[in-house]
């Protein structure tokens, strides 16, 4: 989709991301990661199987990527609390197979539309689970400006996301203003999934400019990301 310049963006931000994602789950506190970096890849290479005889291989890795998505949602934002990571992945394997076979018996644009309304369906529940951990986090003053912002920045981006897998359809109409739109939204997300995932750390100290630890957070000696995704588990 796109133009040549666009569509070098899109690849140049996919693989970077991955690189980012992937470098921070050679920690083993982070090894979750590995299922985001694996989307970021997978979307990279997604970007070269173009022309009906990849169709289809195109499709099998989208759902993939769905999967690795879902994993990711469930491994981070659900830490040993149960999850429906296991209904996400049945509707994406369903809703995956109706659109190849629908494909296959109508090679259209509109046989793909069950499974891009799983994978807007995907993209709002880690929407969804993002915004509940920033919601914890954001009156907590042990934790600093920037990590919420990082919450924020992924509320917005994976609600992006949702919403262009819903507005797919309108791709096909000749309006260069929707193809504008599309694309530049579609930009707005890889910039915000880029500064959530490999937030520079100028960026950092601007955002905790205003951060100032309580009593509590010296005492604590300032809780750790992971310390306040932990929070969530004292959630009903």
């Amino acid at each position: 989709m796109g133009s040549p310049v666009v569509t070098g963006i899109f690849l140049v931000l996919r693989l970077g991301i991955g690189v980012i994602l992937f470098r921070l789950a050679l920690n083993p506190r982070y090894r979750n990661l590995h299922w985001l970096a694996a989307v970021f890849y997978l979307n990279f290479v997604n970007l070269f199987l173009r022309g009906p005889d990849l169709g289809m291989i195109a499709q099998v890795v989208m759902i993939v990527i769905q999967i690795c998505l879902a994993l990711f949602t469930h491994t981070t934002f659900y830490q040993h609390r149960r999850s429906p990571v296991g209904w996400v992945i049945g509707g994406l394997v369903v809703a995956g197979g109706a659109s190849l076979y629908l494909s296959r018996q109508a090679p259209t644009y509109f046989g793909t539309q069950p499974m891009h309304l799983m994978c807007a369906v995907n993209w709002l529940w880690h929407a969804l689970a993002a915004w509940k951990v920033w919601r914890a986090l954001r009156p907590d003053g042990t934790v600093e400006d920037w990590i919420k912002a990082r919450y924020a920045m992924v509320v917005t981006y994976a609600a992006l996301m949702g919403a262009l897998f819903l507005t797919l359809p309108l791709w096909l109409i000749p309006m260069p203003f929707i193809h504008i739109t599309w694309q530049v939204t579609m930009m707005v997300a890889l910039v915000l999934q880029y500064l959530a995932w490999g937030m520079p750390a100028f960026l950092r100290r601007r955002l905790n400019r205003n951060y100032r630890p309580s009593a509590a957070a010296e005492q604590a000696q300032s809780m750790t990301e992971e310390d306040a995704l932990r929070a969530l588990e004292r959630e009903p």
